[in-house]
């Protein structure tokens, strides 16, 4: 007897996002209260900030993944600089609506 699956998972927009550097919140920021983009220095790293999202807009890491990551915008997603101890994430592990079928 051979069964299937399949998982659908959508994450929803969040609105809330959290800086943290060396393992300490320096900044939460409420999207639905920015009215234009505006650039947070954190010294080794520039973050851009706008109603859709939050970007690693620049890095002085090696590899600048973080960088090349772009925008983020939902529920659970995270920006990581691991070098420069640097994470963005959304609040909330909002996953939306998630279907399995199975045979």
């Amino acid at each position: 007897m051979s069964s299937a699956y399949i998982i659908s998972i959508s994450r929803s927009p969040a609105e809330v996002v959290r800086i943290y550097q060396d393992g300490e919140l320096v900044r939460e920021i409420n999207l639905s209260e920015i009215s234009e983009p505006y650039t947070i220095d954190m010294g080794t790293n520039q973050i851009e900030a706008d109603a859709s999202g939050v970007r690693m807009l620049s890095a002085d890491c090696p590899d600048k993944l973080c960088v090349k990551q772009g925008s983020i915008s939902k529920a659970g997603e995270s920006i990581i600089c691991l070098p420069n101890k640097i994470i963005i994430e959304f609040e909330g592990n909002d996953y939306g609506n998630v279907d399995a079928v199975t045979r």
